[in-house]
């Protein structure tokens, strides 16, 4: 089974826009077809960033967001954010994504984050986006 870090913004798509590639990969992951690897760091973010103000005026369901909660509790791998960078990046609050990826062993980072798919692979991992990751799972 594909083990995976999801980045925020991944999480935030699949919950605003039901019928979007993130919302199948978060089915995927409730499914238990892929392994989503976290970290409290990961976790927290999301936590801050569904509760934007830009995103109360989609709506978006209480029960959906207990439900990645959830999932991060029940269905994921939790790791510990103790890996060493060996690059840095302009937006250094993205390394949490590459520390969690090494840390669980992942095979993929999914973001739609610009300069980390511009990295392409970290230590053997590959950062690609979601059309990308729902190609390789179709295959």
């Amino acid at each position: 089974m594909l083990r995976i870090v999801l980045d925020t913004n991944q999480l935030v798509s699949g919950l605003l826009k039901k019928n979007s590639i993130q919302a199948k990969l978060i089915e995927a992951w409730k499914n238990q077809k892929i392994i989503i690897i976290i970290s409290d760091e990961t976790e927290e973010e999301f936590r801050r960033v569904i509760h934007y103000n830009k995103f109360k005026k989609y709506n978006i369901n209480e029960c959906d967001i207990k439900d990645i909660l959830n999932l991060f509790n029940t269905e994921s791998i939790r790791v510990k954010n103790d890996h060493q960078m060996e690059i840095q990046l302009n937006d250094c609050t993205d390394e949490k994504f590459l520390k969690a990826a090494v840390s669980g062993e992942a095979d993929f980072i999914v973001t739609g984050d610009q300069e980390l798919l511009d990295v392409v692979t970290y230590k053997g991992i590959r950062i690609i986006s979601a059309s990308e990751l729902e190609k390789i799972i179709t295959q």
